[in-house]
């Protein structure tokens, strides 16, 4: 795939590598899995977590735990609300 980068890299390699996604402005916690490196994020809207070997052989059962209503219950205690939805 060719990407042409004005001036710097950008870190470009490393969207090539396993990676969960995380959007940054949602009303609940939302990972997505590409563990085969095919997809490159902004990291504006969605940010990039990358995962080493090991994790990328558990990966659905990762994003399984990380999309739980649980975790996002949890989640929610510690973090500021989502103001977005209430200016729609």
């Amino acid at each position: 795939m060719l990407i042409v980068a004005l001036g710097r890299t950008q870190n470009l390699d490393k969207h090539e590598q396993s990676k969960l996604g995380v959007a940054r402005l949602a009303d609940r916690l939302r990972f997505l899995g590409d563990f085969d490196g095919k997809f490159y994020f902004d990291n504006v809207d969605v940010n990039g977590v990358l995962l080493n070997r090991r994790v990328c052989l558990n990966g659905p059962f990762l994003l399984s735990v990380l999309n739980a209503k649980l975790l996002d219950w949890r989640f929610k205690i510690g973090s500021v609300p989502f103001r977005m939805l209430e200016r729609l």
